[in-house]
């Protein structure tokens, strides 16, 4: 409503985005080298190319990395990362429920971490949801490798939430968490986009959302250039387009880091900071709008 919009946003299974991604690209022409692997990447004035583990040497204008927080493409531009670990691993799985979970994101912050519930078809027993719980290394551990039945006492526990009886649990999965920023998102010819450029804490679920907005950007910026017949991969229009996304990532990334330092924890004056924060944020309308818009990648 605060967007005269009906939903902020809404959540896509990897797997089923991931599918429809590679069907589009085989639609438009898109040469695939695949499976193989970049194992080396030169840079020239008018161009680049790489080579490939098959052998393979592949010219073009423009190198984009979008290959993951272990980038090879990074590594061989020469680009750098800083960040830190969370000491902490997201916990995930399908938990069925008792109530319907009305198309809604339920989310609590915890001291060991945030706790999501996102909306999920139902199942042939009934309504279910993802999970994404963040917990210290350990306590991930222990939980990963609880009984399923312990596993649901423990986490209904931890939701206390409006879905009813916890009824069943998924095979558990566990990911490292940390935050990383590429020392920059372009170099000559070679720009990076997604996590190969920037990791976040998973706690707004705006990973993949900043990817996309890497790549739209991108998409624009290359667009402009190839309608008026420019060079798509002219470095000076690129550092105009890593200026733009560089700041957009890193003031998120940051801004995440923040959010969980101050709501998973119990200490006094984090308490006293994250209730005024809220109070703030819902009493400035301009402050308020703005907040919407970015969650909802506007």
């Amino acid at each position: 409503d605060r967007l005269g919009r009906r939903e902020l946003g809404w959540i896509i299974e990897n797997r089923l985005l991931v599918d429809r991604l590679w069907t589009a690209a085989q639609q438009a022409g898109v040469r695939m080298h695949c499976p193989d692997r970049i194992t080396g990447l030169e840079q020239g004035l008018d161009g680049a190319s790489v080579e490939l583990e098959s052998g393979r040497r592949l010219r073009a204008r423009l190198v984009v990395g979008a290959d993951g927080g272990a980038s090879r493409v990074r590594e061989l531009a020469g680009i750098g990362t800083r960040g830190r670990s969370y000491g902490q691993r997201g916990l995930v799985a399908y938990i069925g429920h008792e109530r319907p979970h009305q198309a809604t994101c339920w989310q609590r912050f915890l001291p060991g971490g945030p706790l999501a519930f996102l909306p999920f078809p139902d199942g042939p027993e009934g309504p279910r949801s993802s999970i994404v719980w963040s917990l210290p290394d350990e306590e991930a551990e222990r939980l990963l490798h609880a009984d399923p039945a312990r596993f649901l006492v423990e986490l209904s526990r931890a939701f206390d939430g409006p879905l009813g009886e916890l009824t069943s649990v998924s095979a558990r999965a566990a990911f490292p968490l940390r935050r990383q920023l590429a020392a920059t998102q372009h170099h000559g010819r070679v720009v990076l986009v997604g996590d190969a450029a920037h990791v976040v804490h998973p706690l707004a679920g705006q990973g993949v959302n900043l990817g996309l907005r890497d790549v739209s950007a991108l998409l624009d910026t290359a667009g402009r250039a190839a309608e008026s017949g420019a060079d798509i991969g002219a470095p000076a229009r690129l550092a105009r387009w890593n200026r733009r996304r560089r700041s957009d990532n890193t003031v998120s990334a940051h801004a995440f880091d923040l959010i969980d330092r101050i709501y998973s924890n119990d200490a006094p004056l984090p308490v006293m900071v994250r209730g005024h924060f809220l109070g703030i944020a819902g009493r400035v309308p301009p402050l308020n709008r703005a907040l919407w818009r970015h969650a909802a990648g506007t």
